[in-house]
């Protein structure tokens, strides 16, 4: 039931465009098909949004993200692959159609959970592998925010 809002928006937005009654008539040449352009591209474009994401884009995304890690030359390379998350969705804990609130809500738990400030008191290792987890938190958290403007 989550997927019908998209193709509802889509169907609107054709609806609109062949409508004869617009904001700006098609009788003006080129002002009226402009604006039935420009309502079908917005209509596309938040039918996209509203779309919950597919277990292949979920892989692309695990394909970029392993990409990006490795030309970042990541400090968590040598880890066993097992070892890492697959996606930033699962370092956050999240689930990939989560709404922007829950990401962020995520985001600044794992944050709290991984400062570095939190264990300042403890081991140089310690606080260099809880600045290394807060790096890649961060990471996550810009990519996803990447991924959905």
């Amino acid at each position: 039931m989550g997927n019908v809002w998209p193709l509802v928006v889509l169907c609107l937005g054709i609806l609109y465009v062949l409508s004869p009654i617009d904001v700006v008539p098609d009788i003006i040449p080129i002002l009226g098909w402009i604006e039935d352009f420009l309502v079908f591209a917005a209509a596309l474009w938040l039918a996209n949004r509203m779309r919950k994401p597919s277990p292949e884009d979920i892989e692309v995304e695990q394909d970029e993200t392993s990409r990006d890690s490795r030309a970042d030359g990541d400090a968590l390379r040598d880890q066993p692959a097992a070892a890492l998350p697959k996606t930033p969705w699962q370092l956050l804990d999240i689930d990939p159609g989560a709404s922007d609130e829950a990401i962020e809500a995520a985001y600044k738990a794992k944050l709290m959970q991984y400062h570095p400030d939190r264990v300042a008191h403890l081991g140089e290792d310690l606080q260099r592998l809880a600045h290394e987890k807060t790096l890649e938190i961060q990471r996550a958290y810009e990519h996803i925010k990447r991924r959905r403007t």
